[in-house]
């Protein structure tokens, strides 16, 4: 499946006025753990998707008009549909298509959501709130490479110069890369249930004491 992103994405890359934006969707079934990598494309107010897997429902979504998240929420009705959980979702940089080969490093992990811990509403929401403020994300990105090639500032997310908008914050993996990550308002996370305590009645429906 990585083979087949890499070899989407250079396929795409000279595609004029589309937009690309990697999508990896790691999963839970029967304890071990799996990890879908796409290539979703936007052209103006339409998405696709495309794929190399065994299903063929993950391998390509037409072109239609939707959002990100339609695609998103398609691809992880298909995946919960046989048994996995979905656990971490991250959105790559969305980068447009170029008359001319493009050099620049592809982004595959910028945008980090928890759909363990996050409603699956509000992840959805973060799909469109992301691609929506993509030329922002992009100049996050730019000015954060920038900076780390700057040897009188550090390398911490706090030493950044950058303009972020609310709802994202940025943050450092353990690797020491520069990410993206929700917040209030946009994060919603998701309640516990609360499990209410059995009540042991006697025989004849009183409570035992």
């Amino acid at each position: 499946s990585v083979e087949a992103a890499l070899l989407a994405w250079d396929l795409t890359s000279q595609i004029h006025g589309c937009c690309r934006i990697p999508v990896t969707l790691v999963t839970q079934r029967e304890g071990r753990q799996y990890t879908f990598i796409f290539i979703v494309l936007m052209v103006e107010d339409q998405f696709a998707l495309l794929g190399k897997y065994l299903l063929k429902e993950l391998c390509f979504l037409p072109l239609r008009r939707q959002k990100l998240s339609d695609v998103v929420d398609r691809v992880g009705d298909i995946l919960s549909l046989r048994d996995h959980s979905l656990s971490t979702l991250y959105l790559g940089l969305p980068t447009d298509g170029t008359s001319a080969p493009d050099e620049s490093p592809t982004f595959w992990r910028v945008l980090k959501l928890s759909c363990r811990r996050q409603e699956w509403h509000s992840v959805l929401a973060a799909c469109d709130f992301y691609m929506a403020r993509r030329q922002q994300v992009r100049e996050i990105i730019s000015e954060v490479l920038l900076s780390q090639d700057d040897p009188e500032q550090g390398h911490g997310y706090q030493n950044y110069k950058v303009s972020v908008p609310q709802g994202l914050a940025l943050w450092t993996n353990s690797r020491g890369e520069a990410r993206l990550k929700v917040t209030e308002p946009l994060l919603v996370r998701k309640r516990i249930k609360k499990i209410p305590k059995k009540v042991m009645r006697g025989p004849r429906g009183g409570v035992a004491a």
